[in-house]
């Protein structure tokens, strides 16, 4: 999936031009950018999705869509979600899954160098943290159902690009929206 999504200095609009970010690092994961002119009072101008298979995604991600033409991140602030990976038990029988939590902190350190290198203001933030804000109060059998009502209760334009072409969810897109919501108000606040 291509992005479009205008620097800064080619943005149109009156007023400040700000883009949040929120970052699910999981294997099936994805990145959302939220883009708000300050003056817009109603709601974000524009709405990014990036899923990606491979680190060399996050690399072409970052160069291609982070970085404006100076070589400065015009992403005013983004959130790394911050899991620690646990073993996992069936019938309590304890799972080895070296693959797996390899794989996850792979790409967790991968985001993380990114973000270093290319300078984005970022925070690492554990999804307890902003699913307590975003989530409380919304039922549903496990975070990732909560995440996703939570999603379409801020976001009901976005229903269609937060489901497939089948309908199912597109795996990390939801916790990515609401991520990069949190970072609009952290960085607001």
């Amino acid at each position: 999936m291509t992005l479009i999504i205008p620097y800064k200095e080619q943005a149109q609009g009156n007023g400040e031009y700000n883009v949040y970010g929120g970052i699910d690092p999981g294997k099936k994961g994805a990145v959302c950018l939220l883009e708000k002119y300050t003056d817009n009072k109603k709601g974000f101008d524009n709405v990014q999705f990036f899923d990606w298979d491979d680190a060399d995604s996050f690399i072409n991600l970052m160069r291609i869509h982070f970085i404006d033409t100076k070589g400065q991140s015009y992403v005013d602030f983004m959130i790394l979600e911050k899991v620690s990976a646990r073993p996992v038990s069936v019938g309590g029988k304890p799972l080895n899954r070296p693959k797996a939590l390899f794989s996850f902190g792979q790409n967790f350190g991968c985001w993380q160098g990114i973000l270093k290198s290319f300078q984005v203001s970022n925070q690492e933030m554990p999804p307890q943290q902003w699913q307590k804000e975003l989530t409380t109060g919304i039922d549903g059998k496990d975070a990732k159902d909560r995440a996703k009502v939570a999603a379409l209760r801020l976001f009901p334009e976005l229903s269609d690009r937060l489901h497939g072409p089948r309908g199912g969810w597109k795996d990390g897109r939801a916790d990515a929206l609401l991520m990069a919501y949190k970072a609009f108000l952290v960085y607001n606040n």
